[in-house]
């Protein structure tokens, strides 16, 4: 390393760093602030705030006061989201401030200019950048191939320009450990640390092979499936979460963490990934194994070791099932409360009304219908029995209409019976999937998808 250049990028990470040292006492010095003010309007809201409704136009007075208040708190609370975020940015970078720094020339005739590539994005006073985030556009040239021309694209427009500089570093808080130019982007710390000592063509080349289909994965459009294969070892985990993390940053305003689910081979394996996004400035999505899944949306079937279901298992569900015939066996009686409300029988004649519609999401939200009138008419001649009442004993026209009342007690004293059947709790969809495939062995995967292909 040339100590010239190591001297310059120590004294940039110093200043660097306590930039950020002011940014975090600022920032905390305005949440408290907001937090005290908030106490106060409180205050004021608990004296201030009278509860009138006397008259309709006191009543308007109080509604408008409630308002004004509520608009209030909701910008406070934005306000306190917005300052939480960037400490948040900023105490994240000073563990580590950057990772990389480029340098690009957009024109011949301009100079060329540096950027410092980090986990989050902090601008200075005048919104110059200080740090860029490594999922911007601008920082899609590092992870590009090799220096000299290349280009990122912003909002689908494709911008050229020249990679003059590559350099990564190795520095913990406002230390600088290491830093050398390479023409690829190496993101393993234990690789980094290697080759600050000992670098090879050879290792070079792999590397450079590795990231360029590592940066492609992790940027790859927005898509309903993408399949990455690789060896063990070649960092299919790594660029994964990567990835969510770079979707959960395109698509701030549309993607939520809540929103995704990972899959995990096991609780050990999610404890190991734990601290990757946080780490890559992002919350963790809801990370659970197949086992846990499959429990949740209350699949019936552990898959053994062996398990396995194909695409051809699933095209062979698409194929056979709207020409296949239900039998009693499929079906499951609606019960309330121990009492038989409809036989497996009387399910099936239900479901067979429509005989037009062959089996499918549609027929089975059409039996639904069906199958709530037969169990309301059940219920409703077992209530009037229950009350000595005949149906001869009153004719249709002094039949007294049923009230919202009536309709309540019906859902409170035999809402089960019609819950079963809102929830289709009248499919057996284990005994369909092993009559229509004609097998004793049914996988999760394979109840799952028939289920959908018939519930929706």
């Amino acid at each position: 390393m040339d100590e010239k250049v190591f001297s310059e990028e120590q004294k940039h990470l110093t200043k660097t760093y306590g930039e950020l040292q002011g940014m975090e006492q600022e920032l905390q010095d305005r949440i408290e602030k907001l937090n005290s003010d908030a106490a106060q309007e409180k205050n004021d809201i608990r004296d201030n705030l009278r509860f009138d409704f006397a008259d309709d136009e006191v009543t308007t007075e109080t509604y408008g006061e409630i308002m004004t208040w509520n608009q209030y708190v909701d910008s406070m609370n934005v306000k306190s989201k917005a300052l939480t975020d960037q400490i948040s940015a900023v105490r994240l970078l000073l563990k580590a401030p950057y990772f990389a720094r480029i340098r690009l020339q957009m024109d011949e005739e301009d100079e060329a200019d540096d950027y410092y590539i980090g986990n989050a994005n902090v601008n200075d006073k005048d919104f110059n950048p200080i740090i860029i985030d490594w999922r911007s556009p601008i920082a899609e040239t590092y992870y590009n191939q090799e220096n000299g021309r290349t280009s990122y694209e912003v909002n689908g427009r494709r911008i050229e320009c020249d990679l003059k500089l590559r350099r990564q570093f190795d520095l913990t808080g406002d230390h600088l450990n290491a830093y050398f130019d390479t023409q690829v982007a190496i993101e393993d710390q234990l690789l980094l640390q290697s080759l600050t000592k000992q670098r090879s063509d050879k290792m070079q080349a792999i590397t450079s092979t590795i990231q360029k289909e590592q940066n492609a994965v992790i940027r790859y459009p927005d898509v309903s499936c993408l399949i990455v294969s690789g060896i063990a070892g070649s960092g299919k985990t790594s660029v994964l979460l990567q990835r969510i993390a770079y979707l959960f940053y395109r698509q701030r305003k549309t993607l939520r963490p809540d929103q995704v689910v990972l899959m995990t081979l096991n609780p050990v394996f999610r404890q190991y990934i734990d601290e990757v996004l946080p780490d890559l400035g992002e919350t963790n999505p809801t990370t659970m194994t197949w086992q846990e899944f499959c429990s949740i949306v209350r699949v019936p079937i552990v898959d053994g070791a062996h398990s396995i279901t194909t695409l051809d298992d699933l095209k062979k569900i698409d194929e056979l099932l709207p020409a296949y015939e239900l039998q009693e066996s499929d079906l499951v009686p609606v019960d309330q409360k121990g009492r038989r409300i409809l036989t497996t029988k009387q399910v099936l004649d239900t479901l067979n009304l429509h005989p037009e519609i062959p089996l499918s999401v549609r027929k089975i939200n059409v039996g639904v219908d069906d199958l709530e009138d037969a169990v309301r008419e059940v219920l409703r001649r077992k209530g009037k029995k229950n009350a000595g009442q005949d149906d001869a004993d009153q004719d249709d026209g002094d039949a007294p209409e049923e009230t919202q009342a009536d309709e309540n007690r019906m859902q409170n004293d035999n809402g089960g019976a019609i819950r079963q059947v809102h929830t289709f709790g009248f499919l057996n969809v284990e005994k369909i999937a092993r009559h229509l495939l004609h097998t004793d062995h049914v996988t999760a995967i394979q109840y799952l998808y028939l289920r959908m292909k018939l519930t929706g």
